[in-house]
């Protein structure tokens, strides 16, 4: 009898964990990811762009920041805070236009992905009276964004169509966990 037990409850935890593998671990096409990255990418870098005239007025120290009634204490976590006197805001300006443009031609995702979720967070907490849904909603996007493809390690970019095997615009590591891949 505790032999029918011990094997029925291995077999239980076998079940389980082949349960468990498919259901978190399954192959998926990451298709929808890119498309869902070029666009996300598209819509930071019309943002970026429409923010231009007003940059300096929003993120500058001698901008809105300046006024007492819109001082924020969050601000000293925020790369503006940081290179304020070694760095003209501007730069950050076009850092952020460049991150995003290579972030939806897939070229270094992950890195750009970072870039302008320190960024976003930045212009969240730099200025109070500039800040909108629309940069909330990037931030968490952005975070997102950081999650499931480096979990895997495959990605789907602009450079990968003439991978090995593949020919269908994915990239995977050696083990081949993603479904086109396979």
């Amino acid at each position: 009898m505790p032999g029918a037990v011990a094997s029925w409850s291995k077999e239980a935890v076998q079940r389980f964990f082949r349960w468990w593998n498919s259901f978190w671990f399954e192959s998926f096409d990451p298709l929808s990811l890119g498309v869902f990255r070029i666009f996300l990418g598209s819509l930071i870098a019309v943002f970026y762009l429409a923010l231009y005239p007003n940059w300096e007025r929003y993120y500058a120290a001698d901008g809105i920041t300046s006024l007492g009634q819109f001082a924020n204490a969050d601000d000293t976590w925020t790369l503006f805070h940081w290179t304020e006197s070694s760095l003209p805001i501007g730069v950050f300006w076009w850092l952020g236009l460049g991150a995003a443009i290579s972030f939806a031609l897939g070229w270094k995702t992950r890195w750009c992905t970072a870039l302008l979720l320190a960024l976003e967070s930045s212009l969240l907490n730099r200025s109070l009276p500039a800040m909108n849904g629309e940069d909330v909603a990037f931030r968490m996007l952005l975070f997102w964004g950081l999650l499931p493809l480096w979990a895997t390690g495959c990605h789907w970019t602009a450079t990968s169509g003439s991978a090995k095997g593949s020919g269908t615009g994915a990239s995977c590591p050696s083990s081949g966990q993603c479904g086109p891949c396979r």
